[in-house]
C-alpha cells in the first residue's frame, strides 16, 4: 500500500513546487536539452533565473527524473560548483555563427573599434573558468579565479572597401587582397602570457596566477590589405602644318594599402588561493572537535560520511548580455536571438547558514566578517541571507567519528587543500570539577565558597584569567588564582545551585567541559528535619540491634514492648 502511494506523493510535491514558482521570471529560455557533454540530470539545475518549465526532463521515472522536474520548476541551490558549467561553455562557444568579411557579429555589450578599412571590430570575453562570482555584499562581488584556468573569447569584424571612382581621366579601382585575424593574445596585467594565430573563438590556458587583483584581457589584431589601382589617362597631340595627331597614354599605378586594428576586452578578477589552518581536540566522551579558519570566504570541508559547509552556497546562471547578437553590415544593423548562452557560477550566503550533512557531526560555532547581505538578480529565486550575515571564515565542528584526512574546498571549483591531523594544533579538553561549601549563614543570607578545579590534574581554574564564568544564584562570578571565590547570597532558599560555563576551547587552552553543583542550606524547615534525623538514627540503630539479638538467641525480647 505504501509503495503505491509514493508516485502520487511525489507528483503532489512537484505540483506544489510548480504553483509556488514565480511566473515570467526570465526574458530568455535556456536550451531545451543537454548538450556539450553536460550531465542530463544536472542540466536543468544550471539555469537559475530562466523561465521555468522549458527543459525536457524525460518520463522514465525514478529519482533522477524527479530531480530534473524539480529543477525545471524552480531554482535550486548547489552545494558545490559544477564542472558542467565549464563543459557547457567550452562547447557553447563553438556555436558562434559563421562569419564573412561583409558582416560583423557581436554581442550587444561589446566595444567595437575600427579605422578606414576595418569596421566594427571587437574582441569580447566569453568566459573565464573555473571562476565564481562571489556575492559578498551589495557592493563587493569579486570574480574569484583559480590559479590555473582557461579564457574563452570571440572576435569578429567587417571590411570596408572604398567605392570605385570611374569618372574623369583618373580612375580608381579598389579590390580586397587579404583580410584576417592576424593574432590573438591573452594579456594579464598588461603582459602577454599567451598568443596564437587568428581565430574567431580564441581559447587560452593560464597557470600560476598569483593571489590578489588582476585584469585579464584578450586582444586581437585584425589585418586588412587592399589593392588600389589608379588608372590615369593623358592625351597628347602633335600639330604639323594643317594636321593634328592626338593619342592617349594610359598609366597604371598599383598600391597595396594595409591596416591593422587592435581590439581588446578585459575583466577585473581576483586570484583565489585557499589557506586553512586549525586546531583539533578530543572531548572526554571521545568525540572530536575541529576548528578550521580560512584566509578568505570558503566552502567547507569533508569528514567521514559527510560534509561540513559554511554559509556559502552556489547557483549557475546564464550571462544575459549574450542573449542578443548584433549583425552589423555597411548598410544595415539587425539584432537576432543568440545561440550562445555562457554560464557563470555564483556564490551567495544562504539564509540557513552553516550546516553538516552527516548526523554524527554538528556545527558548534562560526565566525567571520559581518557584511550586508547581497541582493540576487531579480529572476533568481533562492533563500539568500536577509539584512546582514556573518561569514563563516571560521568553522567549528564536533563529530563522533574519527577524523583522518580532511579535504578542504574553496569557492572556486578545483581549489582545495588536504589537511592531516598532524597539521592541526592539538588542544586538550578536560573535565571540570565545581564544588560548593557554605562558609556561614543566617536566616536571610548565606556566604558560599565556590571552588573550581581541573578534574584531571586538580589544578585550580581561574576564570578571571581566561574565558568562561561561574553562575551562582543568578549572579555571574569569576574564580581567582586559587580557583575559588566567596559569594554572599541574599534569601538563598533551601537549595543553592551553581554552574560553570567554560570559554571556547579553541580560544583558550586547555579547554574544559561544563559542570554544575547544588547544596542545601540550614533554613528553618531543614533545621527541624536535621533534628529529627539526629535523634531518629540512634533509635533505629538500637531497635535493629535488639531485633538481631532476638533472632540469634532464645531470649524472646522482640518486640521490646512485649508484655507492656
Amino acid at each position: 500500500m505504501r509503495s503505491e502511494r509514493r508516485p502520487h506523493l511525489l507528483g503532489a510535491m512537484l505540483a506544489l513546487v510548480a504553483l509556488t514558482v514565480l511566473a515570467g521570471s526570465a526574458l530568455a529560455n535556456p536550451p531545451a536539452e543537454p548538450d556539450h557533454g553536460t550531465n542530463e540530470t544536472r542540466f536543468p539545475i544550471l539555469w537559475s533565473g530562466d523561465e521555468d518549465g522549458t527543459v525536457r526532463t524525460g518520463d522514465e521515472g525514478g529519482r533522477d527524473v524527479a530531480l530534473r522536474q524539480l529543477a525545471n520548476g524552480t531554482d535550486l541551490p548547489l552545494n558545490a560548483p559544477l564542472q558542467d558549467v565549464e563543459r557547457w561553455n567550452a562547447g557553447d562557444i563553438e556555436e558562434f555563427p559563421d562569419t564573412n568579411r561583409s558582416v560583423s557579429i557581436r554581442p550587444m555589450h561589446a566595444d567595437t573599434g575600427g579605422g578606414r578599412f576595418v569596421k566594427d571590430a571587437h574582441a569580447t570575453l566569453f568566459s573565464i573558468q573555473p571562476s565564481t562570482r562571489a556575492r559578498l555584499s551589495p557592493s563587493e562581488q569579486p570574480l574569484y579565479v583559480g590559479s590555473d584556468g582557461e579564457v574563452l573569447g570571440t572576435v569578429d569584424y567587417r571590411v570596408r572597401i572604398p567605392e570605385n571612382d570611374t569618372t574623369g581621366d583618373r580612375q580608381i579601382y579598389w579590390s580586397l587582397e587579404e583580410h584576417r585575424i592576424d593574432e590573438t593574445r591573452l594579456v594579464i596585467d598588461g603582459e602577454t602570457v599567451s598568443s596564437s594565430g587568428g581565430s574567431h573563438t580564441p581559447q587560452f590556458d593560464f597557470a600560476d596566477l598569483d593571489p590578489g587583483s588582476h585584469r585579464i584581457a584578450i586582444e586581437a589584431d585584425v589585418f586588412v590589405e587592399l589593392e588600389k589601382h589608379v588608372r590615369t589617362e593623358e592625351t597628347e597631340c602633335e600639330y604639323r602644318e594643317n594636321t593634328t595627331r592626338c593619342w592617349t597614354d594610359v598609366d597604371h599605378d598599383y598600391s597595396h594599402p594595409t591596416e591593422t586594428i587592435t581590439v581588446q576586452d578585459d575583466r577585473a578578477v581576483v586570484g583565489y588561493e585557499l589557506s586553512v589552518t586549525g586546531k583539533r581536540a578530543s572531548y572526554p566522551d571521545g568525540s572530536t572537535g575541529l576548528v578550521l579558519s580560512a584566509n578568505q570566504p570558503w566552502l567547507g570541508y569533508s569528514l567521514p560520511n559527510g560534509n561540513v559547509s559554511g554559509v556559502w552556497r552556489f547557483y549557475s546562471a546564464r550571462d544575459p548580455s549574450w542573449d542578443t547578437l548584433v549583425y552589423e553590415s555597411a548598410n544595415d544593423s539587425t539584432r537576432r536571438h543568440s545561440p550562445l548562452h555562457p554560464l557563470q557560477v555564483n556564490a551567495f550566503p544562504l539564509e540557513m547558514g552553516a550546516s553538516a550533512s552527516q548526523p554524527t557531526a554538528r556545527v558548534v560555532a562560526t565566525d567571520g566578517e559581518r557584511r550586508d547581505a547581497p541582493t540576487l538578480p531579480e529572476d533568481v529565486n533562492l533563500d539568500v541571507a536577509n539584512g546582514s550575515y556573518t561569514g563563516s571564515e571560521t568553522l567549528v565542528t564536533r563529530t563522533s567519528n574519527d577524523v583522518s584526512t580532511i579535504e578542504v574546498q574553496g569557492l572556486v571549483r578545483g581549489v582545495s587543500q588536504t589537511l592531516e591531523p598532524s597539521d592541526l594544533e592539538r588542544v586538550e579538553i578536560h573535565e571540570s570539577n565545581l564544588t560548593l561549601s557554605i562558609v556561614n549563614e543566617s536566616e536571610t543570607t548565606a556566604r558560599v565558597e565556590v571552588s573550581l578545579t581541573d578534574d584531571s590534574t586538580g589544578d585550580p581554574i581561574a576564570t578571571a584569567d581566561r574565558k568562561g564564568f561561574v553562575v551562582i544564584g543568578n549572579e555571574r562570578v569569576n574564580t581567582t588564582a586559587d580557583g575559588t571565590v566567596e559569594v554572599m547570597l541574599d534569601d538563598p532558599g533551601v537549595a543553592i545551585s551553581a554552574r560553570y560555563t567554560p570559554g571556547e576551547w579553541w580560544n583558550d587552552g586547555p579547554g574544559y567541559v561544563r559542570d554544575s553543583q547544588m547544596i542545601t542550606t540550614s533554613g528553618p524547615s531543614l533545621t527541624v528535619l536535621t533534628t529529627l534525623f539526629r535523634f531518629a538514627v540512634p533509635v533505629v540503630l538500637f531497635l535493629l540491634a535488639v531485633y538481631l539479638i532476638d533472632r540469634i538467641t532464645t531470649w524472646r525480647i522482640w518486640p521490646p514492648w512485649r508484655g507492656l
